[in-house]
């Protein structure tokens, strides 16, 4: 499935300006970090519901913008509205890899304040001597602490490999 948001996803970027480039991604990444991501899912992949229906929806979601109207008329005449919602995340990740601006991914234990986001964007753009674009992922199996990866990096300040590594030690 990857191999078909990655193809769509550039189809759409190749087909916008740059300044349409721009407007979709907010969009999408308002879209996909909306907590009806998983309403629209279900939605999109309801096979009862019309393609007109999904389209006229879809269109919404984009205050019907129509630089992006041919691109979901594609995905309904391939009967790939079930990939929309994948898509949102998909084309927004894209778009950083295109503009070589990828994004720090940081995986917390429940939602950082206000403080803890300065902080974190502070330690990233000290790190890579640029602001970045940062995502939050709230992971409950944590224990607590954080993990911060970028490209093939990753910092593990986590709780659970502080205990990982003492378990090893206590072991040998």
């Amino acid at each position: 499935m990857n191999r078909l948001l990655e193809v769509y996803s550039k189809g759409l970027y190749q087909s916008l300006n740059s300044d349409e480039v721009v407007n979709i991604k907010q969009d999408f990444e308002a879209i996909a970090s909306s907590e009806d991501i998983k309403s629209l899912k279900i939605f999109f992949k309801d096979k009862t519901i019309s393609k007109k229906e999904k389209l006229q929806t879809a269109l919404s979601l984009v205050n019907d913008d129509s630089s992006i109207e041919p691109f979901f008329n594609t995905l309904a005449d391939n009967n790939r509205f079930d990939l929309l919602p994948d898509l949102f995340q998909y084309f927004v990740n894209y778009c950083f890899i295109q503009e070589d601006n990828i994004p720090v991914n940081v995986k917390l234990n429940k939602e950082p304040t206000n403080e803890i986001k300065e902080r974190i964007s502070s330690f990233v753009s000290n790190k890579f001597n640029k602001s970045m674009q940062v995502n939050y992922e709230i992971d409950s199996n944590l224990i607590g602490g954080i993990i911060i990866k970028h490209k093939d990096n990753e910092i593990d300040l986590s709780l659970d490999n502080k205990l990982s590594g003492l378990k090893e030690l206590l072991i040998n």
